[in-house]
């Protein structure tokens, strides 16, 4: 018996099945990385960080006080909660996908275009994606 198959994650396995797909999407953006480009993708990942996501709940909190935009403010409060449960709570942990920065730093090529875009770091699990989840919740 294979003891990897038991110590095995669903993130490790996810990492193996879509480890070509990884490299083609990390390729084709250190392809037309520039510090244009590195301002743009920072601009739209502050819209899942949470420096973003918490004034919108207490905007969706300030809605619920007024009767014509309640509906607005507990649309949000719900979303960003249920978003937020979702993805750390139930997904993250489900998963355990590691940041591609931890798994492959012996990659030349990542680990370039990595330090170029400014080495972000984030502390925990890379899939699903949180920031992402913050995109919807406030579409």
């Amino acid at each position: 018996m294979n003891i990897f198959l038991l110590t095995a994650t669903l993130g490790d396995k996810l990492d193996s099945v879509f480890y070509n797909f990884d490299m083609l999407i990390f390729g084709f953006f250190g392809g037309i990385q520039s510090t244009f480009m590195t301002g743009v993708a920072k601009f739209f990942t502050a819209f899942g960080d949470e420096n973003f996501i918490i004034p919108i709940l207490i905007l969706g909190i300030i809605l619920c006080f007024f009767k014509k935009s309640r509906k607005y403010g507990f649309s949000i409060i719900f979303a960003v909660i249920i978003g937020t449960l979702l993805t750390n709570v139930i997904f993250k942990p489900m998963f355990l996908r590691i940041r591609p920065y931890n798994t492959l730093q012996n990659i030349g090529d990542y680990m370039a275009w990595y330090t170029a875009a400014g080495r972000l770091s984030e502390s925990d699990y890379s899939f699903p994606s949180g920031h992402t989840t913050g995109a919807f919740e406030l579409a």
